[in-house]
């Protein structure tokens, strides 16, 4: 029962601000301009305390993180630019190796019990007719369709395939993509962004990308629809920590309702050797995420937020497997982008061998962040 239940606080980790990362991702502001270049500093500190209903207790990083960007205009008008941007995570609460109820997606693979590692860090060039950029940077499946759903404070994204099978989605290319390619551009109301990723990491050379991607948003005044499809081309049979699964796409529909104080949006996942499951197993299933806000006050200072997740698997190794849980918070907005939120779990998901986790969480947390 201890094991499962330090287990569930693990995989409680996979949490994030991800409505407010789709803002931060795309923030003008700039702090200094020095000799013709625009540098701004930003920065999230976010750390959270918790309780499960069993008597166990922890405090946490809930993916901290620091940030230089700039651009420099590179003709007269001032409308071609080349930009940059450097992200670093950070864990600023010293943890143990048994309870880790919230950390940054992908962290301890890449950067195992290190306080610092590479979340972002791209070149490129933005332009009236798109922006092109290289590097790592949020995947297109992120950024253009199923951050719809995700805007929860803690809990919150696990069924959208994002960050998957244990990692920050780097190497599949669906969360922080690595060694990636991508265009993005914005014509009216449609969204569009495209992207390769470029590694040569096996013997599976392919003669262009190793993985590609695209995804579209169409936004009308009060509705939003989304749309995304990945598909890795240089997976493995048995693939290593820095490897992916022979086969392995995923496709999402998304859409998203806004109006006045209330907010609803709901994102749906099919994937192929995406996902896996609590004894490493990789498989193909099906995910849900249902979302909705409520500002309780005109000044949306005072909100009720709710989440609900699910993934479940098709292949009949993992079919006793399921992620489930549901997910609510009273958040109070004190600045731009930072928040005070009392967040509570209740969970319903099982391992492969049919047991329940049996391990509901309250926590309390704070983020604070500048420069957005």
């Amino acid at each position: 029962m201890k094991t499962n239940l330090l287990l569930a606080f693990i995989l409680c980790s996979y949490a994030l601000s991800v409505y407010s990362q789709s803002e931060k991702d795309t923030s003008t502001y700039y702090l200094w301009n020095v000799k013709g270049a625009e540098v701004g500093p930003y920065g999230s500190i976010k750390l959270a305390a918790g309780a499960s209903t069993t008597g166990v207790f922890g405090v946490g990083d809930n993916a901290s993180r620091f940030g230089l960007k700039g651009r420099t205009a590179i003709n007269k008008n001032k409308t071609f630019f080349v930009v940059v941007k450097v992200e670093i995570g950070a864990n600023l609460v010293n943890r143990n190796d048994y309870v880790m109820f919230s950390n940054d997606p992908g962290a301890p693979v890449g950067s195992v019990e290190k306080n610092l590692f590479s979340r972002i860090g791209y070149v490129g060039i933005s332009t009236p007719y798109g922006e092109l950029v290289f590097g790592k940077n949020w995947g297109v499946h992120y950024t253009e369709a199923v951050f719809l759903s995700d805007n929860g404070n803690h809990w919150s994204g696990d069924a959208l395939g994002a960050w998957n099978a244990g990692t920050d989605g780097g190497q599949s290319g669906t969360g922080r993509a690595e060694d990636v390619l991508q265009y993005r551009v914005n014509v009216k109301n449609l969204y569009f962004g495209a992207q390769v990723q470029m590694r040569g990491r096996n013997d599976k050379q392919n003669p262009f990308a190793d993985t590609y991607g695209f995804a579209a948003r169409y936004e009308l005044k009060r509705l939003k629809f989304s749309a995304s499809f990945n598909q890795v081309l240089d997976g493995v049979d048995t693939p290593d920590v820095y490897q992916t699964k022979i086969n392995d796409r995923i496709g999402a529909l998304g859409i998203a309702y806004e109006f006045d104080r209330f907010y609803v949006a709901a994102v749906g996942t099919r994937f192929i050797n995406h996902e896996r499951d609590n004894l490493g197993a990789y498989y193909s299933g099906t995910g849900l995420e249902v979302h909705t806000t409520f500002y309780i006050t005109r000044n949306k200072q005072w909100a009720l937020q709710a989440n609900y997740d699910l993934m479940v698997p098709d292949s009949e190794a993992s079919k006793n497997y399921i992620l489930s849980y549901w997910a609510g918070e009273v958040v109070y907005h004190f600045a731009k982008e930072s928040v005070i939120f009392l967040s509570f779990k209740i969970d319903e998901s099982k391992s492969v061998d049919n047991i329940r986790t049996d391990a509901n969480v309250f926590v309390l947390g704070i983020n604070y962040s500048f420069g957005y």
